[in-house]
């Protein structure tokens, strides 16, 4: 573009931003949801499943998952109230994960032991002290209407 031109494109782009953004209410963010699956599939066998789809990144994000009316059996926040802990669960004889939210710590407020939500998240292993586990890494939540 020729630099006399400059001026006017910018103020065309102005414009056209203050008519597409002008319902500032209609600008939320989004998660993609690649699948909805009870906690209960949740296993190393899927982990493998989705090893396949490495590498990961900006271009090619990890599954995102999506469970509905998951009980919490555990909250609390870490890192100095940012970031929120959940000990999930589908039920009294269901499987338990643990549940890792980055800058979602507001959240502990208003959930309880007992409370329904509906969880997005990202399967990740949390290997510590030699031990490997499976842990949900939660990308958003929400009461659960169910």
């Amino acid at each position: 573009m020729a630099r006399a031109n400059l001026p006017a494109f910018r103020e065309a782009l102005h414009a056209l931003a203050a008519h597409t953004l002008a319902d500032r209410t209609a600008l939320r963010p989004t998660i993609v949801i690649d699948a909805v699956t009870p906690l209960g599939s949740i296993n190393w066998g899927l982990v493998e499943q989705f090893a396949r789809l490495e590498p990961t990144g900006q271009e090619n994000p990890p599954p995102t998952l999506l469970a509905h009316n998951v009980g919490v059996r555990g909250v609390r926040t870490v890192g100095n109230g940012k970031h929120l802990r959940l000990v999930v669960d589908e039920g009294a004889h269901g499987v338990v994960f643990d549940a890792i939210a980055f800058q979602q710590g507001e959240w502990a407020t208003h959930l309880t032991e007992g409370s329904r939500i509906d969880l997005a998240f990202q399967i990740e292993v949390n290997e510590w002290q030699g031990n490997r586990r499976l842990q949900l890494n939660v990308q958003d939540l929400r009461p659960s209407a169910a």
